[in-house]
């Protein structure tokens, strides 16, 4: 018994690092999937961001979830917290797979005063660039 309260403490602390190590690498590949920078993209690309945000400056890890299936098709919602020189706020983005490919389907910027643009997906046939630099900073 006294060997087991000399070591709880140990026990303890390795299973806080060990939890925290698994929740950052989930968000950190998160963050990585295809779907998560097509999102970033679009939201940098954006007029309309541009104009309420300024210059993008930072971005958020992507929160959210990715859901495929056989077939190559699936579907993915994030939350991408996104702060510029003029205004900060939340991008929500959907997108779905369709034949293996991701497509962005509708966003939303929802600046941190409460109003709400909508991010219009880019021009079909549009090709997006490869994501930039769009991991979290």
């Amino acid at each position: 018994m006294d060997r087991a309260k000399k070591y709880w403490p140990i026990v303890l602390v390795a299973s806080f690092l060990g939890t925290a190590l698994l929740v950052v690498a989930i968000f950190y590949f998160s963050s990585q999937s295809e779907p998560a920078k097509m999102a970033v993209q679009v939201l940098r690309d954006s007029p309309v961001a541009h104009e309420v945000l300024g210059n993008i400056e930072k971005t958020g890890w992507p929160s959210g979830g990715v859901k495929t299936s056989s077939g190559g098709v699936g579907s993915a919602n994030f939350q991408i917290s996104v702060s510029g020189n003029l205004a900060a706020g939340t991008f929500y983005a959907s997108l779905y797979k369709r034949n293996g490919a991701w497509v962005y389907d509708s966003g939303s910027l929802r600046l941190s005063d409460g109003r709400s643009f909508p991010i219009a997906a880019p021009p079909p046939g549009t090709q997006l660039p490869p994501a930039k630099n769009s991991s979290p900073h």
